[in-house]
């Protein structure tokens, strides 16, 4: 209950930071992007990993105002590299459950890129495939319209590892680097190849 309370002001407080973990290409052996990892720097407890807190931010609600933090500061961030930077990066950001099936969810999206001057194209969405499950015709709707922003999107958490729905469907062109920046190496080498017949049929309805 004391964490549940702390975790509702912390986004006011400021305690939420960002961690950026590299994503190289194989073919250019080169940062092609990163993925936007949260950590929540509690004031006592010091830092609080992300799979103690996000169940409990996505069951009081508080997932909907962090998650819009995340992509927002995560586009922001990004723009500020590229801008210094003329390379084609881009950056990886979750997505909940809980957040894409908000109504206003591809507005928030829209609204990002928009304060923050990122193009479409430097964004992936990942969401887990929880969000799959609902009606089929209503998220390949919702899909079709980030994806017309120039949005990638990957589908994660796929059976016991990690694989975003690009890798697994051969388009093999990136691994996740086990060097961090500022990230713990516990989240290196996340993604595995797994096969998943459903899954591929699904993905396809989906456009993914």
């Amino acid at each position: 209950m004391r964490l549940e309370n702390d975790l509702r002001g912390a986004l006011e407080r400021h305690e939420f930071i960002l961690n950026f973990q590299p994503i190289i290409s194989l073919k250019t052996n080169k940062i092609a992007g990163f993925e936007s990892l949260v950590r929540w720097q509690h004031p006592e407890r010091g830092i609080i990993s992300p799979e103690i807190f996000i169940p409990i931010a996505e069951e009081t609600g508080v997932i909907l105002l962090l998650g819009k933090w995340i992509l927002i500061e995560s586009c922001r961030q990004l723009k500020l590299w590229i801008d210094r930077i003329p390379e084609p990066l881009f950056v990886s950001v979750n997505v909940s459950g809980k957040q894409f099936m908000e109504q206003n969810f591809v507005s928030i999206v829209k609204n990002a890129l928009e304060e923050t001057g990122l193009p479409g194209h430097c964004l992936k969405l990942e969401m887990t495939e929880s969000v799959l499950i609902g009606n089929v015709e209503e998220l390949a709707i919702m899909l079709r319209q980030i994806r017309e922003m120039g949005i990638r999107i990957a589908i994660d958490d796929f059976g016991p590892f990690f694989c975003p729905a690009d890798v697994r469907q051969g388009q093999k062109e990136h691994y996740r680097n086990h060097c961090f920046y500022g990230a713990s190496a516990e989240y290196g080498n996340r993604c595995r190849r797994r096969g998943n017949q459903q899954s591929f049929s699904l993905s396809e309805r989906l456009w993914l």
